[in-house]
């Protein structure tokens, strides 16, 4: 009797341990499941201040207001003497004009092309002769912040700019436009753009360009290289607005 009842309560003792090592094993899985659904999530370093990129990749129009001013050898006192003809370089005021750009932005980088127009009063030994200034622009952006609708940006571009002086060529008696061509330029600048919304961008710019000019055509409408380029450094600010034409989602 006592025999088998130890043996029963050896049984039970045992049953019970098994009991225990089973629901052990069970809750096991899920200790080990939570562990994995605390560790920290891949996460865009920017998401602290929005989900989503403003300016996301699309296609932009833009349209830019100027404001410059044009220096180096548009003092006023420089003249370009040809064999048949003479240019001359006025001093000129500070002047306006707008830019057309298509802007291809992509998440915090764009990459834009601009054609420039900017007329400048001018004037050479009490003369008026003022000057219409053009440039074809290819420029590269870059936005900080791209993951906020206020973004601070800078750039760097390339140039091709044409000049067109206004009664600044003569042969004598003759009067007539000069014009300066074979123009080669470098434009930096820096700036803050506002995404109005995902689609609109409000921007302010402040730039510089280096620039000069190798050819030159007088009153004669002969090109001639000019043997020292004319420098034409110019520096202003643009306030623009670019309208993202298609975007993606």
């Amino acid at each position: 009797m006592e025999r088998r009842k130890d043996e029963t309560i050896g049984s039970r003792g045992g049953a019970l341990l098994l009991g225990m090592l089973l629901a052990a094993g069970c809750t096991a899985a899920p200790l080990r499941s939570e562990v994995r659904q605390d560790e920290p999530a891949q996460v865009d370093p920017d998401a602290g201040y929005a989900s989503e990129f403003y300016g996301s990749s699309g296609v932009g129009f833009g349209v830019r207001a100027h404001g410059a001013q044009l220096g180096g050898d548009f003092d006023g006192n420089t003249t370009l003497d040809g064999p048949r003809d003479t240019i001359f370089l006025p001093d000129t005021d500070d002047g306006r004009g707008y830019e057309l750009v298509l802007s291809f932005q992509d998440e915090g980088t764009a990459f834009e092309l601009g054609y420039t127009r900017i007329e400048l009063d001018g004037d050479f030994a009490g003369f008026d002769s003022d000057v219409e200034y053009r440039a074809f622009t290819a420029r590269g952006l870059y936005y900080w912040r791209a993951n906020s609708a206020l973004q601070p940006l800078a750039y760097l571009g390339l140039l091709y700019p044409l000049a067109d002086i206004e009664d600044g060529s003569t042969d004598g008696p003759a009067v007539g436009t000069g014009k300066l061509t074979a123009g080669f330029g470098l434009e930096g600048g820096l700036g803050l753009g506002w995404w109005i919304s995902h689609r609109l961008l409000l921007d302010l710019r402040a730039y510089g360009v280096w620039q000069e000019f190798g050819r030159a055509e007088g009153v004669h409408d002969d090109a001639e290289d000019i043997d020292d380029p004319v420098e034409a450094p110019i520096y202003g600010l643009t306030l623009g607005l670019t309208y993202m034409l298609w975007r993606k989602k």
